[in-house]
C-alpha cells in the first residue's frame, strides 16, 4: 500500500484507525509497517496504538481537540 493510496482512503477523516486501512484484501503486517514507516517519516501522527492522525501537509481538516480527546 502506498502512502497516495492510504491518503484516499482515510479521505476527510481527520482521525482514523488502522481498522480502516485493514480492511479488504491486505496483509495486515505490512499495512502495520507502512504506518509505522510513515510516522517515522513525519507523515503521520500516532496518537494512541492503533489510532493515527495526518501530519498538516497532507490533512484536509485540521482535527478538533476534542474529538481527539474522545477518540483516545
Amino acid at each position: 500500500m502506498d502512502f497516495n493510496r492510504s491518503l484516499r482512503i482515510v479521505g476527510d477523516e481527520p482521525v482514523f484507525e488502522t481498522g480502516l486501512l485493514l480492511a479488504g484484501d491486505v496483509d495486515p503486517r505490512h499495512v502495520r509497517r507502512q504506518l509505522s514507516r510513515w510516522t517515522r517519516a513525519g507523515r503521520l501522527y500516532q496518537l494512541r496504538r492503533g489510532l493515527y492522525a495526518l501530519a498538516p501537509p497532507y490533512q484536509k481538516t485540521r482535527p478538533h481537540p476534542f474529538l481527539v480527546a474522545n477518540r483516545i
